[in-house]
């Protein structure tokens, strides 16, 4: 763990890394441990509950040791150090919840076992689920994230998708209904939400290209609608690998407790005005290359 030099004469002992405040040990533990300190595993088919015959074999969710440059074995020094990193993993950890987790009951169920704590340190969510099953963002989440009020994230990742179109006659109608349906329902989520810094929508083999184009830009032209040029939210759409994301809280904003500092790249960022425009102009310039 290491000795600090400091002044002997003044603290009368060697000063350790327990002698520091817990505030302190936080931030240092914050530099010392990289990011994410551990990074879940997506599971693509379905985990069934261990059996007997089960029994010996590795887990169905794969293998999740630390890497090796990982430094986070400090905190199996002694029960102080465990007990006061639990909440920077939960702040690090990206948790993936798919289907029905969207709705707030449902929710509820998969945290009922954490304590307040704990909640309040979950910081990023990946959200996969079908269209029908987002409807919960805007019907009952109550403008806030799972409708938890102990719930404040700084990203929110929407992964949609939808049911398989059969008949290939009405495959392009429904595509169209689908799409609609997802823009109506991140708009009306976006008008009021609070307690999240920045939400992403990716498009992962959901739509074609051409259907995640028009999501996007018809949430953009409705949430210009509903405001204008007083909306606070900020854009930003990368066509190539088919996402974009809004940013809820500006730079100096604070949402009881949850500070989105500015980062890299914060030019990039644009009001509802400045991105119409850009969409307008890259369809224009589309539309002659077409000609």
């Amino acid at each position: 763990m290491g000795i600090l030099n400091l002044d002997r004469g003044r603290y009368g002992h060697d000063a350790s890394l327990l002698t520091m405040p817990a505030e302190v040990r936080l931030q240092i533990y914050g530099i010392l441990f990289p990011r994410p300190i551990y990074k879940a595993r997506e599971i693509h088919q379905p985990v069934q509950p261990p059996s007997l015959a089960d029994f010996g074999k590795p887990p169905a969710y794969g293998d999740h040791a630390p890497a090796d440059e990982h430094h986070a074995a400090i905190v199996s020094a002694c029960r102080q150090l465990c007990h006061e990193t639990q909440l920077l993993y939960l702040e690090n950890t990206i948790f993936h919840l798919v289907g029905i987790a969207a709705d707030p009951v449902h929710f509820g169920e998969y945290t009922a076992h954490l304590p307040i704590a704990q909640k309040r340190a979950i910081r990023h969510i990946v959200l996969t689920a079908r269209i029908s099953h987002l409807r919960a963002l805007n019907e009952t989440w109550n403008s806030i994230p799972f409708g938890n009020e102990n719930v404040f994230l700084e990203t929110l990742t929407v992964v949609p998708r939808r049911p398989k179109t059969y008949g290939q006659g009405y495959a392009e109608v429904a595509d169209l209904s689908q799409c609609h349906t997802l823009a109506y329902i991140l708009t009306e989520t976006l008008k009021g939400l609070s307690n999240v810094g920045t939400v992403t929508v990716r498009n992962e083999k959901c739509f074609n290209n051409v259907i995640w184009r028009l999501t996007y830009r018809s949430v953009v032209f409705r949430i210009f609608k509903w405001c204008g040029q007083l909306c606070d939210l900020r854009f930003k759409e990368n066509e190539d690998e088919e996402w974009f994301s809004i940013r809820c809280a500006t730079s100096r904003s604070r949402l009881d407790g949850l500070t989105v500092h500015k980062k890299k790249g914060e030019d990039e960022w644009n009001d509802v005005l400045q991105e119409l425009n850009r969409l307008l102009e890259v369809g224009e310039d589309r539309d002659r290359v077409n000609q």
